[in-house]
């Protein structure tokens, strides 16, 4: 494994481990939506792609905690060039990671609403809501950027 794989690696497992922990200190912060009923096509849309893919989440544990998955993904990798296979291994890293990338549709349609109509700010609960649905999902998503990184061929 080279030096830059093994930087990606670290920035990878780092991320994830940081979105487990945040999403295990945010704990049972609630909130509640009394905006008004604004049309804002980022948080209508978000949710449509992981619904589709719903079931899929059931079976596949490492998808349960992103963490589990990149580390998953780098056992995997490794283990592919322990063994003179690394083809097996970059793949199995690559379907792990992208999973992983089915929360990338709700920090898009986020940012999508912010530049749409600042308005929309309250269609995704408020500073706090969006803060809580959000947190945990940018670091999953980057750190699948980093397998995805990691795993490339020069």
């Amino acid at each position: 494994m080279s030096t830059r794989s093994r930087l990606w690696w670290a920035a990878a497992l780092l991320l994830a481990a940081g979105g487990f922990v945040l999403s295990v200190t945010l704990g049972d912060a609630g909130f509640f939506f009394y905006g008004p009923a604004l049309y804002c096509p980022g948080r209508e849309l978000s949710g449509e792609p992981r619904s589709l893919f719903w079931n899929t989440f059931g079976w596949l544990p490492p998808l349960w905690s992103p963490a589990v998955a990149v580390a998953a993904a780098c056992f995997l990798h490794w283990l592919g060039l322990r063994r003179g296979r690394p083809v097996p291994g970059r793949a199995a890293a690559r379907v792990l990671a992208a999973g992983l990338l089915l929360y990338l549709p709700e920090p898009l349609g986020f940012a999508f609403d912010m530049v749409y109509d600042p308005g929309c700010l309250d269609r995704w609960y408020g500073a706090r809501g969006a803060f809580v649905l959000l947190t945990p999902m940018v670091p999953t998503v980057l750190s699948a950027c980093c397998v995805l990184a990691a795993v490339r061929r020069r």
